[in-house]
């Protein structure tokens, strides 16, 4: 298990023994976050949120001891969030969720389930994989993934599979301890964060290092990609965001102090990033600073940040935040 999960999941012990009912749902709401509006009541560690603009889907649970479900909670409405499934497909979500038309996909132990948005049973359509699945993709015909096992490099892949069914092809193994969720290309590549570097990786071919760790000053975590560039977070002796033209050239450094190990998005000519000591109880900040270059803005700030963070239509972010979904305008 990486740094930040050990965190992560020491304060969702603490809080779920501080905050929970006896049926796993905390009773009231931990803290309120400045500039951003409150989606649900408190959940039982809430993650991994989607949206299609209309709704916000996310996990809870993930511990033995919590809800371990899907949820949706309206983008507009109350704050009340509705069960979708309990164990998906029989299995205990991971926290990653992909989000296509009516159906979910969820990580869920070494394999991801389809679930029907609207309830119902959920189906496994990808099985025993070598690790946990870490992160969950939909692009286009394929659905892609990424394993993660602390200290067993072996165990990670990058892999995909048509969504009708049929074989899985295995891209990348052994990516040097790869982080984040891959970003496909046309014609079978993705490109991915991992310690040695933003790296594309294709069937059949070595990994090819678009932007080294010596380049980027420190291990990429996340990244996130435009028409234009390459978005890095970066960690080591600094936590930065970076912007590399994909054209070639140095990195840009657009903003210090970083969640590096938290999600990046780019919407409406931003990159949307957490700065602060996410994980610690600190306090975190949501901002968003200009693709180009520019001052950074926050646009919500609050004690703790789960870490996930995903666009929900007309100019509006969502994340989890102590033990909740939020929803803050980027504007």
């Amino acid at each position: 298990m990486r740094r930040g999960r050990v965190v992560s999941l020491a304060l969702t012990l603490l809080w779920l023994g501080a905050g929970c009912s006896g049926s796993g749902r905390p009773q009231a709401a931990a803290a309120p976050w400045t500039g951003a509006r409150a989606l649900t009541a408190g959940e039982d560690a809430p993650f991994g949120v989607v949206s299609d603009g209309k709704e916000v889907l996310f996990t809870t649970g993930r511990t033995q001891v919590g809800e371990n479900a899907l949820r949706s909670v309206a983008v507009d409405g109350g704050t009340t969030s509705r069960l979708v499934a309990v164990t998906p497909g029989g299995r205990t979500p991971n926290g990653r969720v992909a989000l296509d038309g009516e159906l979910a996909y969820v990580a869920a132990g070494s394999g991801i389930v389809r679930q029907p948005v609207g309830g119902g049973v959920g189906t496994v359509v990808v099985r025993d994989r070598p690790a946990l699945v870490d992160e969950v993709v939909v692009a286009g015909a394929d659905l892609w993934w990424t394993t993660y096992q602390y200290g067993e490099p072996g165990r990670i892949e990058v892999a995909r599979v048509p969504k009708a069914g049929g074989p899985v092809e295995v891209v990348a193994v052994n990516v040097a301890g790869g982080l984040g969720r891959p970003s496909p290309e046309p014609g079978g590549a993705a490109v991915l964060s991992s310690p040695i570097g933003a790296l594309r990786v294709r069937a059949g071919r070595p990994p090819e290092v678009l932007v080294s760790a010596q380049a980027a000053g420190g291990a990429v975590t996340r990244l996130a990609v435009d028409s234009q560039r390459l978005y890095l977070l970066t960690a080591g002796a600094r936590h930065r965001l970076l912007a590399v033209p994909l054209t070639g050239g140095p990195p840009a450094v657009l903003a210090n102090d970083v969640g590096s190990e938290s999600d990046l998005l780019v919407m409406g000519g931003e990159v949307v990033y957490f700065a602060g000591p996410s994980g610690t109880g600190g306090g975190t900040e949501l901002r968003a600073v200009p693709t180009t270059g520019g001052p950074a803005r926050t646009i919500a700030s609050g004690r703790y940040a789960a870490g996930d963070l995903a666009a929900a239509g007309d100019g509006r972010v969502v994340f989890s935040a102590d033990g909740q979904v939020w929803m803050a305008a980027l504007r």
